[in-house]
């Protein structure tokens, strides 16, 4: 496993000047399905059964969420919504009308950002890109 990157060049508007930027390069968006059939192959699970498991999952991640939980997953991350609003001079006038976005927040676990700090970069030109997983 390792984190692919590119070296992007960014202007200075003020000077002119260049500088390189490391930023991480994406190979693919993987579908829910592609992630079922990856998980089926550790699972006595047909990619069809995790796909469901997934699927109801996510189904119930949302109606959590919009139920006023937050959500706990293990030792990767927890989830919960945040909002932007307008202020309101007094409480009486302070109404959901208010709200301007509705965010999803995702706070990862101390032990998952030290893996991520932690991680191999491999530029993104040395490695073969094609999906074979």
């Amino acid at each position: 496993m390792a984190i692919l990157y590119n070296k992007i060049p960014r202007k200075n508007i003020k000077d002119k000047s260049v500088k390189y930027y490391v930023t991480p390069k994406t190979i693919k968006l993987l579908t829910l399905r592609e992630i079922a059939t990856r998980v089926a192959k550790n699972t006595t699970m047909s990619p069809q059964e995790v796909e469901l498991v997934l699927n109801s999952f996510v189904d119930e991640m949302q109606r959590t969420l919009l139920d006023s939980y937050s959500v706990r997953l293990g030792d990767w991350a927890s989830f919960h919504i945040t909002a932007t609003s307008a202020g309101s001079a007094d409480a009486k006038t302070c109404t959901p009308d208010l709200v301007k976005k509705v965010n999803v927040r995702v706070d990862f676990t101390k032990e998952f950002r030290e893996k991520m700090q932690h991680a191999e970069w491999v530029p993104a030109q040395d490695v073969h890109t094609t999906d074979t997983k």
